[in-house]
C-alpha cells in the first residue's frame, strides 16, 4: 500500500547514523527505507489497545438488542425522523411502536 510521503526531519546521534548507514549499505537500500521499515515494525508491535483504529469500538452503543436483524428498519427510521420528526432513531421506537419485523426478513 503506497501512500503519499512527506518529509520529516529527525536528529540522530553519530552512532545511530553509522549503524543506519551500515544496515542500508548491506541491504542495498536507502537509510530512509530502513527508517520507514523500523517505524512500521514498531507500530506493528504496539498492543492492540494502542491502535487508534480501536477507538471506534463502542461508538454505536445503544439499548437496541435486535440491531443486526432490523438494521435496515433502524436506518430508515433515522432517515424518516429527519424528514417528519417522528420516532426516536436511537431506540427505533416510532409512533406505531417497535419494528414490524422480528428476527429477519419479512
Amino acid at each position: 500500500m503506497s501512500m503519499e510521503r512527506r518529509p520529516l526531519q529527525v536528529y540522530l546521534d553519530e552512532r545511530q547514523i553509522e549503524l543506519l548507514r551500515d544496515i542500508a549499505e548491506r541491504r542495498k537500500t536507502s537509510m530512509a527505507d530502513i527508517v520507514r521499515e523500523s517505524i512500521a515494525q514498531y507500530f506493528a508491535s504496539l498492543p492492540l489497545e494502542d491502535d487508534p483504529a480501536m477507538r471506534i469500538i463502542g461508538l454505536g452503543r445503544s439499548d437496541v438488542t435486535d440491531g443486526p436483524e432490523n438494521h435496515d428498519y433502524y436506518v430508515a427510521e433515522h432517515v424518516m425522523a429527519k424528514f417528519d420528526g417522528g420516532g426516536d432513531s436511537a431506540t427505533g421506537d416510532r409512533k406505531a411502536g417497535r419494528p414490524p419485523v422480528k428476527g429477519g426478513r419479512r
